[in-house]
């Protein structure tokens, strides 16, 4: 993933992220986004946890990502899911610079058990400094009838809570996920009005791309748990394992075929901010 954008594009990308989309929804559900982030030059953190999602998607660079006592490697192309509650560290060399963009989210429905009191904890910010200042903006409600859209996208992020294994992908640069989030992050810094319909069909594509990139065969009912189960390495993302992304086979993932790769209801939306990135 080549993002040629200043370190100022950056994080004016992530402010305008964090003031605007804290909530996507979409046929297959809805979930609140707690904060996004884009860091350039990253630095260590401290170990810690949260009840919520965090999906990484390193740009360039080099890290180390620490969980459950065991280490593996970042680098450019790799994209990993902290789960909820379990604890986590990214580490950098002095010398070294990450460059990483990360979204933090929980369904609808976690939020709902979390207001009632039910396991509440939360630790926003997991990034210090790098997580921006936009984190701790209040959430918007549900929508006029209070309601979820749907029950899909919170059972398929169920799944993923409750997959026991490391959520890794070793090469997505190529994946749909990586096109999305390089779309978004070139949207948002292309100017500070930005277009909000441009903006949430990305965003809702990107977060609701995650669960079939990490885990395809925990997406498939009946069976699906003994699987994975049965295997406990990271995945690594080729052209085929991605290829059922959203259910169909599709090719490999260049920024030209982005549209194939995410389906029809997003070309018209996504049309202006490829044009406004030279595709």
């Amino acid at each position: 993933m080549a993002v040629p954008l200043s370190a100022q594009a950056w994080r004016d990308a992530q402010n305008g992220l964090n003031a605007r989309i804290r909530r996507v929804s979409g046929g297959q559900g809805a979930l609140r986004v707690h904060y996004w982030g884009a860091a350039p030059g990253l630095l260590s953190n401290r170990p810690h946890k949260h009840s919520f999602f965090e999906v990484c998607y390193c740009a360039s660079g080099t890290g180390t990502y620490h969980e459950d006592g065991r280490e593996w490697p970042i680098r450019a192309g790799t994209m990993f899911c902290s789960r909820p509650g379990v604890p986590h560290q990214i580490t950098v060399e002095p010398e070294g610079k990450l460059y990483l963009l990360f979204v933090a989210f929980e369904t609808e429905s976690d939020m709902e058990k979390q207001e009632a009191g039910e396991g509440a904890y939360r630790t926003l910010s997991p990034h210090d400094a790098n997580a921006g200042a936009g984190a701790a903006a209040p959430m918007p409600g549900h929508g006029g009838n209070g309601k979820l859209e749907t029950a899909a996208l919170t059972e398929a992020y169920e799944r993923l809570a409750a997959a026991g294994r490391l959520l890794w992908v070793d090469d997505a640069a190529n994946t749909a996920a990586a096109h999305l989030w390089e779309a978004l992050l070139r949207e948002a810094a292309a100017t500070a009005q930005g277009e909000p319909l441009a903006l949430d069909a990305i965003a809702y594509a990107l977060t609701a791309s995650f669960p079939q990139l990490f885990a395809p065969e925990l997406q498939q009912r009946g069976g699906g748990e003994a699987r994975c189960a049965a295997d406990a390495r990271p995945r690594r993302a080729g052209q085929a394992a991605h290829a059922r992304q959203f259910g169909r086979a599709v090719a490999p993932c260049p920024r030209r075929r982005l549209f194939a790769c995410v389906g029809a209801p997003f070309v018209q939306t996504l049309s202006g901010a490829a044009r406004r990135a030279g595709r």
